[in-house]
């Protein structure tokens, strides 16, 4: 109190001093801003801030409370970040050096296994598996001349397996192909003086001797 005293002497040597109903109109503005308290008054008027202090209108005018950075000072910040973000990926992109198209079918497999497909990789859409026409085996020992249609391996003719041999019995098997096993039929050895050829072990064997007495004495038979 005593210091406020004296500064109420102070100004009143300068200018007159308001009265004590202007002083209640004061006591009644005066209202906390910021964390310091300081009020500001109309031009002319007195105001006693928080710690006692008496300033005039003019210093309560320029009283400027700083609650935290501006928002000039917040986009400052946030573009010193983006800048410093970029330098950053510009670095990292000049250590791997300049940029190389990368082939999508380099080192690509697309052998698919079968023969009935011609395989190619296209770089937009990958592996490609187009039929063809070519030559193949359908796994079947008793055909031939298998080929390939509409991405298939298609069964070609019959195999023949008949080997001209009247003492063997011809077949075909699909996984080992032609059989040929030992029959007992009848058959001609090519002799004209046997009869009675029969078939073992594979072959024509002579039958009997053919009978060529004709019963007549006259003759030499």
């Amino acid at each position: 109190m005593r210091r406020l005293a004296g500064l109420l002497l102070l100004l009143a040597a300068c200018r007159s001093v308001p009265d004590a109903s202007h002083f209640e109109y004061l006591a009644d503005d005066i209202a906390p801003v910021g964390d310091a308290q300081d009020v500001v008054v109309p031009p002319g008027d007195i105001a006693v801030d928080a710690d006692g202090d008496v300033r005039d209108a003019a210093d309560a005018a320029t009283d400027v409370v700083d609650t935290g950075p501006d928002a000039a000072d917040v986009a400052t910040d946030a573009m010193d970040t983006a800048d410093a973000a970029t330098e950053v990926a510009d670095a990292a992109d000049a250590d791997a050096g300049p940029d190389v198209a990368v082939d999508p079918c380099a080192g690509k497999d697309c052998d698919d296994a079968d023969p009935c497909t011609s395989d190619s990789c296209d770089k937009v859409s990958g592996c490609q598996h187009l039929a063809n026409s070519a030559t193949c085996t359908d796994g079947d020992a008793c055909t031939v001349g298998d080929s390939c249609s509409g991405g298939a391996c298609l069964p070609g003719a019959a195999t023949g397996c008949d080997d001209a041999n009247p003492c063997t019995s011809d077949s075909c098997n699909k996984a080992s192909g032609c059989q040929h096993l030992a029959n007992s039929a009848t058959c001609t050895d090519g002799d004209a003086c046997t009869v009675g050829d029969s078939c073992s072990g594979g072959a024509c064997l002579p039958g009997t001797a053919t009978s060529c007495d004709d019963a007549d004495p006259c003759t030499s038979d």
